[in-house]
């Protein structure tokens, strides 16, 4: 599956110009890895209106530094955005990342969007994504 038809299935973006637009055209298994945990964390964590706002930040941001990734520009803007009660936000990132490492599909993003459901609190989704993913594939932790 190419990153192309799974970001167009999650994330509609016009500016062809935009690092978010061209990160589209490559396969999912190229796109660095902190990177691609940082897009699914955002995508399944939080509503459409802040993805939105953090999306147009990051862009304002790549155009004073053409070599800004969505993972620094998040470690450096957003230290906590991706933290949970029980799980900071590296350990979050670095637990998404092993399974885009280790997997030859994004099966695994299923299990995360089962283990937000609807809920509202953003900090327990996150503890509830990490420990589905940890239950589902025990063999990488």
């Amino acid at each position: 599956m190419s990153a192309l038809l799974f970001l167009l299935l999650i994330v509609p973006l016009t500016d062809k110009n935009s690092p978010m637009f061209r990160m589209q055209g490559m396969p999912w298994w190229e796109l660095p890895v902190g990177t691609s945990s940082c897009f699914l964390l955002l995508r399944i964590l939080y509503p459409r209106s802040e993805e939105n706002h953090i999306k147009e930040e990051f862009e304002a941001e790549c155009k004073k530094n053409i070599y800004l990734t969505l993972d620094q520009f998040i470690n450096w803007r957003y230290p906590h955005l991706f933290d949970g009660y029980r799980y900071n936000q590296a350990q979050v990132i670095a637990t998404v990342a092993a399974c885009l490492s280790a997997a030859s599909d994004l099966k695994f993003a299923k299990t995360m969007y089962k283990a937000v459901g609807r809920n509202k609190d953003t900090k327990n989704s996150v503890d509830e994504v990490v420990d589905a993913i940890r239950r589902e594939y025990s063999s990488l932790f």
